[in-house]
């Protein structure tokens, strides 16, 4: 499983692995910038479109999986931490919008 995993990121192209770079970046600003959801459209389709570039090198349906997992995994956290920093900070910027 381990090697999967390795194997996942090291045999990347360069799109791909720019494409989620930007995209995850993109909806970790979109977390903190208010605002239409530019940056969380942009981010998720910059994320749909590494997958895709991804997936035309060949992959496995495990490596697929994983890599999704992964990515779900780190919305997740960032779907946490933004609660405990409102819960903390109740008087933020973001008390309004949510």
């Amino acid at each position: 499983m381990g090697q999967e995993f390795i194997q996942i990121f090291s045999e990347m192209g360069w799109i791909a692995a720019t494409l989620l770079s930007v995209g995850i970046v993109f909806c970790v600003i979109e977390i903190f910038v208010p605002g239409i959801g530019f940056f969380g459209v942009s981010g998720a389709g910059a994320i749909v479109l590494g997958i895709i570039f991804r997936c035309v090198n060949g992959v496995s349906l495990y490596q697929l999986i994983v890599l999704l997992l992964l990515i779900f995994g780190i919305f997740v956290l960032a779907v946490l931490c933004l609660i405990i920093l409102i819960n903390l900070y109740p008087q933020n910027l973001f008390y309004c919008y949510i």
